[in-house]
């Protein structure tokens, strides 16, 4: 078990990952508003992402990230250890 003490949310797989690493401020494709946007899932090599930030609207968006792709590989090869 991995004790953390900070005030930042994680997400618990075998070690914490801050989970500030799932979630980004982008603006909306056709526009130039900001939303929210979680990771949903990997597609390839690309990051799925969706926001439910505006009323009745949902907006995904599917980007590279090696950030994420990076955060991912790690956990992965941390489960085989």
């Amino acid at each position: 078990m991995v004790e953390v003490r900070d005030s930042k949310t994680h997400v618990v797989a075998l070690k914490p990952l801050q989970s500030l690493h799932f979630f980004r401020m982008m603006p909306v494709p056709e526009s130039e508003q900001i939303a929210c946007y979680f990771f949903t899932r990997l597609d390839k090599k690309d990051v799925c992402w969706v926001s439910y930030h505006f009323e009745g609207d949902k907006a995904d968006r599917t980007e590279p990230d090696t950030s994420v792709l990076k955060l991912i590989e790690e956990v992965e090869q941390s489960d085989g250890e």
